[in-house]
């Protein structure tokens, strides 16, 4: 769930709403519309203290949600609003000014986005490589999933999501290989004839980038995790200069 999203929702609420049930319902009515489409009562529980109302026990929530006629329990402790239920709630609790907020605030993140996109500020490839990859005409390769990659790259990096960041990374290496004359990126790195820099950037590429990516896709769950930066995936500078030189050798 967005926290953020979240708490400019539940301030709304609580300047509208004053009593526990109330609150309850609207925070299950959050989950279920924007946030996953159901919720524990655990889930619930942490709404109200991130909304700054503290923590109400667990078996008070389960009674309002039993009785409110608006809900409907999945399992004991997993609720959803029914969905023909949404405008009542809507209505009943004046959150059409809380629903705008989250609108704004999303339109005012798009916009932020698009501006930093327009200028090529967060960009992890330069929208300039992604119109000289478009460009390309080959009649041996479709470049279209490449280009699509790169695209969700970079969206992927605006909205942080790092881990799709590196996967991404190392797919495109995987991909582009066949371009080089190689079956895999290995091979790339070890034998393709090209200036010392540039074979420096695929090895860098090959075990460095492939290793982070392989730790995110391969390590099972453990007791405690460290999740990717925004530093750690950065191989923006060097999938350039390879993206380069497959616009290059196609040209």
């Amino acid at each position: 769930m967005n926290e953020d999203r979240f708490k400019i929702f539940a301030n709304c609420v609580v300047a509208n709403v004053n009593t526990i049930a109330q609150q309850a319902v609207a925070f299950l009515y959050f989950r279920t519309r924007f946030a996953g489409g159901q919720a524990t009562l655990q889930e619930i529980r942490l709404d109200f203290e991130l909304a700054g109302l503290g923590k109400p026990p667990l078996f008070k929530l389960r009674g309002i949600l039993t009785k409110d006629r608006r809900t409907k329990s999945v399992t004991k402790d997993t609720w959803i609003i029914l969905s023909n239920k949404f405008d009542e709630i809507e209505t009943n609790m004046n959150l059409s000014a809380c629903l705008k907020l989250l609108i704004d605030n999303k339109k005012t993140q798009i916009r932020s986005q698009m501006k930093k996109a327009k200028n090529n500020d967060g960009l992890f490839v330069d929208s300039q490589r992604i119109k000289e990859l478009k460009a390309v005409i080959s009649n041996k390769y479709d470049f279209s999933r490449l280009v699509r990659m790169c695209e969700e790259i970079n969206d992927n990096f605006l909205n942080k999501n790092y881990i799709s960041v590196i996967v991404l990374v190392r797919t495109i290496l995987n991909h582009v290989a066949p371009i080089f004359g190689f079956k895999s990126f290995l091979e790339v790195a070890n034998n393709y004839k090209c200036e010392k820099s540039l074979k420096g950037i695929c090895q860098h590429l090959e075990s460095s980038s492939r290793k982070i990516a392989d730790g995110y896709l391969h390590i099972p769950a453990r007791k405690k995790e460290v999740l990717p930066t925004r530093t750690q995936v950065n191989f923006s500078q060097d999938l350039d200069s390879l993206l380069g030189e497959v616009v290059r050798i196609l040209k």
